[in-house]
């Protein structure tokens, strides 16, 4: 008997889904159309509708279109402002740290956005926005954060905002906020961002390479694949600071000249080429710039045949695509 109820409320709970995430993409339905877009029979629609618009994760919408009998159908809209996701991360450039935010609805847009500096960020900075954000916008159900790091087996390693490394960031904010709480390695985020800012110019990109060169840190970069991020096995893909590249130390170089820049960045996008054959690939930081980026193609040639370049760009402005991108992580978490 429990695991029968339990399948009963598996099946409901993705009955549900399936009509938010199908109001979610069209403008308003009816019991009706939402029916015939999800499969479902018009009596499950019609209950689950009821319950929805109870909770008021929908919305009725008024309809005044005369019909030949009786009353129009009942319409109901997604309610992007039933909850809201918090998306945040800090960073450290020179001796400056910043905490980057941005609340977000339910369809992406951005509510509220600022960034604050900080002579040092630890747990408290972090603990101290987020009490500020969720009075003033209770509404906040999911936060997403961003670290320059990993986190693997419930801790944060290798984080280039050093009072966080050794943290179990996502337990210790649940227990405090009692929210979903989510962490994603900056160039995963930023990555995701760009992938789909790429998206609006072309309908499909089978795989998408973001690499960054940033003040003061080495190269990283982030993978997707057919629309999902690749992590890994233990969310270490992407991580081109360890590759081999010749002439010094990879801190220095990306430091030192244009031309050593030019050629670890190169070297990069031949390792991708040969490994992803990548479809786009979108170069960002401030140790890179877009005049760069016609010798870098050039110097790859050098190795890969020209057929097998992707397309190749510069992107400046990475800031937003990493909230964006962040907001989009925890988009897929909510509706899967």
């Amino acid at each position: 008997m429990k695991q029968q109820i339990s399948s009963i409320n598996e099946v409901k709970n993705h009955n549900i889904l399936l009509i938010k995430k199908t109001l979610r993409s069209i403008e308003c339905g009816t019991k009706n159309s939402v029916a015939q877009l999800t499969g479902l029979s018009i009596a499950t629609c019609n209950t689950i509708l009821n319950e929805l618009a109870k909770s008021r994760e929908i919305l009725p919408v008024e309809n005044n279109t005369p019909t030949p009998v009786g009353r129009p159908p009942k319409s109901y809209r997604f309610n992007q402002d039933f909850s809201y996701i918090c998306c945040l991360y800090p960073t450290r450039e020179e001796n400056l740290y910043y905490l980057n935010y941005a609340v977000i609805d339910l369809m992406g847009n951005i509510v509220n956005q600022n960034i604050v500096y900080y002579k040092q960020i630890t747990l408290t900075e972090i603990e101290t926005i987020l009490d500020i954000l969720i009075e003033k916008q209770p509404k906040i159900q999911t936060i997403a954060i961003g670290i320059p790091g990993f986190y693997t087996n419930h801790t944060v390693s290798s984080c280039g905002v050093e009072e966080l490394n050794g943290l179990d960031l996502v337990e210790i904010l649940y227990k405090r906020y009692k929210r979903k709480i989510y962490i994603e390695n900056n160039m995963n985020a930023i990555a995701l961002g760009l992938y789909n800012n790429e998206l609006k110019h072309t309908e499909t990109i089978h795989s998408f390479a973001a690499i960054s060169f940033f003040k003061n840190s080495g190269p990283g970069s982030g993978i997707i694949l057919k629309g999902d991020l690749v992590h890994g096995y233990n969310n270490f893909a992407g991580e081109i600071l360890y590759l081999p590249y010749a002439g010094g130390e990879i801190h220095e170089l990306v430091e030192r000249s244009r031309d050593d820049v030019i050629h670890c960045a190169a070297f990069a996008l031949v390792c991708y080429c040969s490994i992803l054959n990548p479809e786009v690939v979108v170069f960002t930081g401030e140790n890179i710039n877009s005049e760069m980026i016609p010798d870098v193609i050039a110097k790859a040639s050098e190795h890969i045949p020209q057929m097998h370049l992707p397309t190749v760009r510069y992107e400046y402005n990475y800031r937003d695509s990493y909230i964006r991108g962040l907001g989009e992580l925890a988009l897929k978490k909510i509706f899967p």
